[in-house]
């Protein structure tokens, strides 16, 4: 009982969250810490009023546990699920608008296959802690630098351009841009935030050939599904990540300009889990959802 405490202890830094997951009394898990540290004679936390943290001895202990933890759980789980039919809960956190786009509306779908699964999905962008907050899974989108830490396993599934559309309405009043210089005789709409202001210059890349373009507009807003709605207005030029831009793509409400040139960098789409997680079946059978969805939403 001592070590997944231990393990718990560590990852949530709080005596009382650990008691909560573990399903025992804080009392008990402060108990069986105690109990472990006088067994090893040596102090494995620092305790205040506020706050709990490892020790050095406490860390090297911890990091010997954590995979004998994870390889114990991974063996619970191949006993209590069924390999051939995903059963129990999913906790997976997505990225707001790539969430609400596509992720949602597959979801029925993906549980009327599997009646035994249950999804619980928080849309945001915040980044998630994945190991303290349980999580089995999370979309993130960009590089990822909590993935230094070796209890995650990161997995790209896609790469996401942004891409620079209109409404055909739009192109039809104001002409075709045939370069990324022409875009600096219309009328552009930008994503930034009050604060932060809008990027007004764009950065396209061909090849080794790379332009710098300053532009005018006169609208900003800090959601890309807002920017998708304002083009189909047929007032303004975006620059969207294609897996925003594809529904309104194939419906022919926005047409791509300058599909040979690329805009920004581009982003990579991975799945971050735990690492004794990856064989679970039901993180399985999600995870290989989500890939398929993110990769037919970029096929705009």
């Amino acid at each position: 009982m001592g070590i997944p405490v231990l393990v718990r202890v560590a990852e949530t830094q709080s005596f009382s969250e650990a008691a909560r997951q573990l399903g025992i009394s804080p009392s008990g898990v402060s108990k069986t810490i105690s109990r472990l540290e006088d067994r090893l004679n040596v102090r494995l936390f620092d305790r205040t009023t506020r706050k709990v943290s490892i020790t050095e001895e406490g860390q090297r202990f911890y990091d010997r546990c954590r995979q004998i933890v994870a390889d114990i759980e991974e063996a619970q789980t191949e006993l209590t699920e069924a390999r051939v039919e995903p059963r129990g809960t999913v906790l997976a956190s997505v990225p707001a608008e790539l969430g609400r786009r596509h992720i949602v509306p597959m979801l029925p779908e993906l549980l009327s296959r599997h009646p035994g699964l249950e999804v619980k999905l928080e849309l945001t962008d915040r980044r998630v802690d994945v190991i303290g907050e349980r999580v089995d899974v999370a979309v993130r989108l960009g590089d990822d630098p909590s993935t230094v830490d070796r209890r995650l396993v990161r997995r790209v599934i896609a790469h996401s351009q942004a891409v620079v559309c209109a409404s055909p309405s739009y192109v039809r009043r104001f002409g075709r841009p045939r370069s990324p210089e022409d875009l600096a005789n219309h009328n552009v709409y930008f994503y930034g935030s009050l604060r932060g202001g809008p990027a007004r210059t764009w950065q396209f890349q061909r090849g080794d050939e790379r332009r710098s373009v300053a532009l005018q507009g006169n609208a900003t807003v800090d959601s890309g599904d807002a920017l998708v709605d304002l083009a189909r207005q047929g007032e303004g030029v975006i620059a969207v990540f294609d897996f925003l831009a594809s529904p309104a793509i194939r419906t022919g409400d926005l047409t791509r300009l300058l599909p040979r040139w690329q805009v920004w960098q581009s982003l990579e789409v991975s799945l971050v889990y735990p690492k004794h997680r990856q064989l679970s079946a039901k993180v399985t059978t999600f995870a290989d959802f989500v890939e398929r969805v993110v990769s037919q939403a970029l096929e705009a």
